[in-house]
């Protein structure tokens, strides 16, 4: 079995980035050939040789990409608080030579094999990824319907012939213009807005985030306003993740002091593993209103808590 999978960074996530790589590497042994295809958004010679080691000591193959290639052709005139790769997946299709990858963002763990999830049929689907929570707003804006499903991108597996056939870079493209290159949700946006009839919905073990432990089923359904993964489902990924997802939520992530993340010791695991394991955790950056808001969750029962999260217009996803 061949599988080439997808990573994009720059210096300041490096470290996570090896990290992820190992515990992939790790957990997947026994799949013959292993591809990093690597877009480089200009890191150091120190970082690229520390990737090439990772990637060597694991006896697979890396390719760079420098993301510049790309992203001349990008209309994208701010990202917040990301940087412009998080778009590099709707190039993909100009990778020469595959018909199939896993896009995987930096601040993960691979905690089990890929090798189901690799072997998913997308004959009829361009893109595939977990549910994501939107409130019925930023569906609006993105152009869905309400039981519409969203997918977060942050893992994402493309069916690159089907991506080419369609054309679906060049739509992304158009979408992103279309909003002066600020579409709503940046990349999450423009990929369900465009790839709608052609996504399939993965398990959400195969991108587990804190939401999952952080709010009920119920809460998440709530503020939703559509069906999300069923509690039996939820139940079953945190005890048996393959992919776990450390985006911003209640907790500190698992890189920082005192962080209380559910699964901060996978990450602590695989951090063991690296050339990092002497790097101090880096200091405390949960915002305080993100504690408060925490706090409020704690406090207040379900509706209570849901009404005030709409009302606060909370424009993103649910992380």
């Amino acid at each position: 079995m061949e599988v080439n999978v997808a990573y994009a960074c720059n210096d300041a996530y490096m470290i996570h980035t090896g990290i992820s790589l190992i515990s992939l590497f790790e957990n997947n042994q026994d799949i013959d050939q292993i591809t990093v295809f690597f877009i480089d958004m200009g890191i150091s010679k120190e970082s690229r040789g520390a990737l090439q080691s990772i990637v060597d000591k694991y006896e697979r193959k890396l390719v760079i990409i420098p993301f510049i290639d790309w992203e001349l052709e990008l209309p994208v005139n701010s990202t917040g608080r990301h940087i412009k790769s998080v778009y590099a997946k709707i190039f993909f299709g100009r990778i020469q030579g595959i018909n199939k990858i896993l896009y995987i963002d930096s601040d993960t763990v691979v905690v089990s094999s890929i090798k189901e999830l690799w072997n998913i049929d997308m004959r009829n689907y361009a893109i595939a990824g977990v549910q994501t929570i939107n409130t019925p707003a930023v569906k609006k804006k993105i152009g869905l319907k309400q039981d519409d499903f969203v997918m977060n991108d942050g893992v994402a597996l493309l069916n690159l012939n089907m991506w080419r056939k369609m054309g679906f870079e060049k739509k992304c493209i158009d979408y992103i213009e279309k909003w002066n290159g600020l579409p709503p949700v940046l990349s999450e946006g423009t990929i369900n807005a465009i790839c709608q009839k052609y996504m399939y919905k993965l398990d959400v073990r195969y991108n587990l985030t804190s939401a999952c432990t952080d709010y009920s089923s119920k809460e998440l359904r709530l503020v939703a306003g559509t069906e999300y993964y069923n509690e039996q489902g939820i139940e079953e990924a945190i005890k048996k993740p393959c992919i776990i997802h450390y985006v911003s939520g209640f907790h500190e992530r698992p890189w920082c002091e005192n962080s209380t993340h559910p699964f901060k010791d996978e990450y602590l695991k695989y951090k063991q593993l690296s050339q990092w394991v002497d790097t101090p955790l880096e200091e405390s950056k949960l915002s305080i209103r993100t504690k408060f808001v925490a706090a409020v969750h704690r406090a207040l029962p379900t509706c209570a808590f849901v009404f005030l999260y709409k009302l606060w217009g909370r424009a993103n996803k649910f992380d």
